[in-house]
């Protein structure tokens, strides 16, 4: 198990993860900030691309979020 720290930008053009700067880990997705649905495309996103289960801990409404991969 491991927690890393990310910062999303949703409603980005294509899904991908640009760079790590000061700790974080920056990440882009197409899906809009309404709803949740930005949360469950960043899970399925990071599932496909780590090849492992993955939970948000904190951060549901923030850009800046703590993820555990398990």
């Amino acid at each position: 198990m491991e927690i890393i720290k990310v910062k999303v930008k949703a409603n980005a053009k294509k899904d991908e993860i640009l760079e790590k700067e000061k700790g974080f880990i920056r990440i882009a997705i197409k899906a809009k900030p309404i709803q949740g649905k930005a949360n469950q495309h960043l899970i399925k996103f990071l599932e496909k691309q780590l090849n492992c289960k993955v939970e948000i801990i904190r951060g549901l409404s923030s850009s800046t979020k703590l993820i555990k991969i398990i």
